[in-house]
């Protein structure tokens, strides 16, 4: 009954389903099984595509998180130095610059 209804599904043509993200297609090209038999391995292959392709972008979340640190660390320091520099400089020999200029 089960192998039936499948292949019924299967042989209709105009038979369509949507996708989460509203995408439609028909359920003749669909890898269809029931859940309590067996996975086919063609659905075997794609959960562990999947699965790479998320562990692909948790790396590259992580990455990118690492940079964004280190980009602000870089930022704090520099302006830091710059403030101190804007009260050291002026008090430096040979400063070609009104000293009230430096903010």
């Amino acid at each position: 009954m089960k192998k039936d209804l499948i292949n019924t599904l299967k042989s209709d043509k105009n038979i369509y389903a949507a996708c989460p993200d509203g995408d439609e297609f028909p359920l003749s090209q669909a890898i269809m099984f029931y859940a309590d038999g067996p996975i086919p391995d063609e659905v075997k292959k794609l959960i562990k595509e999947k699965e790479n392709e998320l562990e692909e972008r948790k790396s590259a979340i992580k990455e990118m998180r690492r940079k964004l640190k280190e980009r602000s660390e870089t930022a704090t320091r520099t302006t830091n130095i710059g403030k101190v520099l804007e009260k050291v400089a002026p008090a430096i020999k040979g400063f070609q610059f009104d000293r009230r200029d430096c903010r």
